[in-house]
């Protein structure tokens, strides 16, 4: 076990905390160009849309005009009242925007690092400075710092889910009292990622198991009645406005499919996910025999280390009280089990691999904390030190290159898309696009054509052609539009610029 000094240890952890804290603020210096680009996802601009038009009165509406409900409640809601700081000004929008989510990443960090050490202090109660660890681990890490950056709900849905292990651990006794707390914070998060109630139902399941089904029903009935009154408000507008408790976003990115491909992108994805502190995660680049090959040694380095440390953690862990024991196990459980039944769900039913990773971010908590347990006990005071400042250093260059490197982290859709609009196109006249995240938060008149903030378009059964017809609309704006046949018939291209194209209606 490692013995960290007071004095020695905070020479070196404390200030390595603040600059880790500290380095993603570099994001609000970006250049109003850079800006839409990295670590801001396209997607990312549909939620702030709506947010903003809220906030303006406009409804929950991504064009002004009709309902939408393609995203996540609690983060669009909870944006609404940070957004009107913002006024009309979309590049002070996306700062203030990014400052909510610097926040969130710290609370998040500073809260995984509580749970990490209250479940350590059983271990070694003179481990004063072991918060520090996995703080680092958390903040440190490249994978933690997309996922809270990257301007979706993710990072949100990350702190719901510690402050759901927290209380669950450390208050939740059984009572009513606890319970209806307890109900309330499974509800909002839900409303974070609605696909979280996986988690809850496994967790139930879970609890109930493990602690041999002595649950007073009187808490479980308040825990699950308050979860649900909570949530159901969200569940009750999508019934009522589109039919379906399904989110239009879901169902334009939705496809059955057995795929091998997809299967794989999962269980990559879901792998990166529970060692976010290494590096080798972004072998992907070097091609996929080299990514198998990579994993594969990581896999078995880790699982070196973990039987090597397994007898100390054995002798140890039996000193954590029982009930905690049993607490920790259905959390981490819960949250593993939950994320297979993710990857079968989504590796079937879904074709967007590029967000199968997001999918799964919960499984960062049980990750990060792996990382943290085996630092902290394999490793000795002088490797700990190495590692943390070699992520301390990944962490610089991504966020300074995210910052200050725009040739790499430019938005397509913003040097681009944008571009070709603003030059051609009339203000007054609306313009189509499938992927319209960025061109719909800096301009109005933008119809999306992909059904995810839109959902008539799903009353056309993919008859785009119909549908422009139908809506008169005279521009669209794209990559790829020349794959499409009526576009080659009835419709002149004005301009193109990096894979983007510009069409205008002809007849």
């Amino acid at each position: 076990m490692i013995n960290f000094g007071p004095n020695k240890t905070s020479l070196f952890l404390i200030p390595l905390t603040i600059i880790s804290i500290l380095l993603p603020l570099s994001f609000l210096i970006k250049s109003d160009q850079a800006l839409a680009g990295k670590p801001f996802l396209e997607d990312a601009f549909y939620s702030l849309t709506i947010s903003r038009n809220i906030s303006q009165g406009y409804g929950v509406s991504y064009d002004k005009l009709k309902p939408a409900n393609g995203f996540q409640p609690l983060y669009v809601f909870m944006l609404v009242p940070v957004i009107k700081i913002a006024g009309n000004d979309s590049y002070a929008l996306i700062r203030i925007v990014s400052t909510f989510n610097w926040v969130i990443w710290v609370l998040s960090a500073v809260l995984f690092a509580s749970v990490i050490k209250k479940v350590l202090k059983f271990f070694n109660p003179d481990h004063r400075w072991i918060f520090f660890v996995p703080l680092l681990i958390y903040t440190t890490s490249i994978v933690v710092i997309k996922q809270h950056f990257n301007g979706l709900e993710t990072g949100l849905m990350l702190l719901t889910f510690l402050i759901f292990i927290n209380y669950y651990m450390f208050h939740f006794r059984g009572d009513l009292k606890s319970s209806l707390i307890f109900g309330v914070i499974a509800g909002l998060l839900i409303l974070s990622r609605i696909d979280t109630i996986f988690f809850i139902f496994t967790f139930l399941i879970l609890h109930a198991i493990k602690f041999k089904f002595r649950t007073n029903i009187k808490s479980f009935i308040v825990f699950s009645l308050t979860a649900f009154i909570v949530s159901s408000p969200w569940f009750i507008y999508n019934l009522i406005e589109f039919g379906s408790i399904m989110p239009t976003s879901g169902r334009a990115q939705q496809e059955w499919a057995f795929s091998l491909i997809r299967f794989y992108h999962s269980l990559t994805g879901f792998f990166n996910l529970l060692i976010p502190s290494i590096p080798f995660v972004y072998a992907q680049y070097l091609g996929i025999g080299v990514e198998i090959i990579i994993q594969i040694l990581t896999i078995i380095l880790l699982l070196h280390l973990t039987l090597n440390s397994l007898k100390v953690f054995k002798s140890n862990f039996v000193s954590v009280e029982k009930l905690l024991q049993n607490k920790i196990f259905t959390a981490a459980a819960g949250i593993l089990i939950s994320n297979v039944m993710l990857i079968i769900w989504y590796s079937l039913s879904s074709y967007a691999i590029w967000f199968y990773t997001r999918y799964f971010a919960s499984a960062l908590i049980p990750g990060s904390a792996f990382i943290s347990f085996l630092s902290i006990i394999y490793f000795r005071e002088k490797f700990i030190y190495v590692f943390l400042l070699a992520l301390i250093t990944i962490q610089t260059a991504l966020i300074f290159t995210w910052s200050f490197n725009t040739s790499s982290s430019a938005s397509g859709f913003f040097n681009n898309q944008l571009s070709l609009v603003e030059k051609y196109v009339p203000e007054n006249e609306r313009v189509a696009a499938f992927q319209s995240g960025t061109l719909g938060f800096f301009r109005n008149n933008v119809v999306n054509l992909d059904g995810k903030v839109n959902s008539d378009i799903f009353l056309y059964n993919g008859n785009i052609e119909k549908y422009l017809n139908d809506k008169k609309i005279n521009w669209i704006c794209d990559s790829e539009l020349n794959k499409l046949q009526f576009i080659q018939q009835d419709w002149e291209m004005i301009d193109f610029i990096g894979g983007f194209e510009l069409y205008r209606r002809v007849k």
